[in-house]
């Protein structure tokens, strides 16, 4: 029937193996995951060396059902009547994110995040819930069916409030322009690029309070940059809004930065692009147009007056020349 063909994981496969256990007691009521016992090679009386010895397994008070414990690469000699064994990929955190992990198994852990905090409990390696340390670049063999890891970027990353850019890591992907009304009633579109660093000590806090980047971005980043930036437009009209694009764009930066500190984020840095018209048949394009014609015209009237200048200075110079010509004939005489 096979029960005795090894367990052969090669290091090629990059792969673990998870296992169910078919005999012993039932898991407690609640639980989905059997804890690992028997790992200790110091007591070999109960020491199952990776479920290759079953009375062993059982008599260090192993239970039924799929295994907290994975099996890594290497050949094992398990008897497949009493446990089978499922390979899946390891996790693999990539250079730029780091792993917050959720537990779903172990004990009740103690809370450390402390009394101020009231969005939730964070908790020690290997108890249940939202560890307080995440997983660094690497990888790992860890039981996915016992938790979930999620990645968060601790390198700056850009959030893109426009339509036709989304970023390569997709949390952006569903904004679009800041939609103003300005001082003189005008109603442009206003794109914004906002850059954005998380500290990878500060990635469980932010997994722990809104579950991941995209539902933080979307649910609590999207409405509070849209109204800030709603408020700034109603107090300027469009051609300062346009011309005070640089001191907006510090100001607004200085003064949010206290706002993504409550989320645990930092802001690096806010740009602020052209206003567009955001409305079918708005005249935004006809007051460029004026800004545009005035400013030619200012710049032709100071061509005009240095034209002037010229031609005067021109003139002098040749009245000039007529006197020295005038008193040499007269000398010469």
């Amino acid at each position: 029937r096979g029960g005795f063909e090894p367990v052969v994981i090669k290091d090629a496969a990059d792969a673990i193996g998870i296992v169910t256990v078919h005999d012993g007691p039932s898991l407690p009521d609640g639980q989905i995951i059997a804890p690992t016992v028997g790992d200790d090679a110091a007591t070999p009386e109960l020491y199952h060396n990776n479920f290759q010895d079953p009375e062993k397994f059982l008599l260090a008070g192993g239970l039924r059902g799929r295994q907290l414990q994975t099996l890594v690469e290497g050949t094992y000699y398990v008897n497949r009547l009493f446990a089978t064994v499922e390979m899946i990929p390891k996790t693999v955190i990539e250079v730029g994110n780091v792993g917050v992990v959720v537990s779903y198994t172990g004990e009740a852990g103690v809370d450390l995040t402390g009394d101020q905090y009231k969005h939730g409990e964070l908790v020690r390696k290997h108890s249940r819930g939202v560890w307080n340390e995440p997983l660094l670049p690497g990888k790992y063999a860890f039981n996915t069916y016992a938790g979930k890891v999620m990645m968060v970027p601790p390198t700056h990353f850009i959030l893109k409030w426009n339509k036709s850019e989304t970023g390569s890591h997709r949390y952006d992907e569903n904004l679009s322009e800041v939609l103003l009304i300005t001082k003189d009633a005008f109603e442009p579109s206003l794109p914004l690029s906002v850059v954005v660093h998380i500290d990878y000590r500060k990635a469980p806090l932010v997994i722990q309070r809104f579950g991941d980047i995209k539902r933080l971005v979307e649910q609590t980043l999207d409405p509070m940059v849209s109204a800030y930036f709603k408020n700034v437009g109603q107090t300027r009209t469009l051609i300062q809004l346009i011309q005070d694009r640089s001191a907006i764009q510090q100001q607004s930066g200085e003064q949010m930065k206290e706002k993504f500190a409550e989320y645990n984020l930092e802001l690096q840095e806010v740009l602020i692009g052209t206003p567009t018209a955001g409305v079918p048949g708005s005249q935004i394009e006809t007051i460029l147009t004026q800004l545009r014609s005035r400013q030619i015209a200012e710049e032709q009237v100071e061509t005009y007056t240095r034209q002037e200048k010229a031609a005067m200075k021109e003139k002098e110079l040749r009245e000039a020349e007529a006197r020295d010509v005038h008193l040499w004939f007269e000398g010469d005489r």
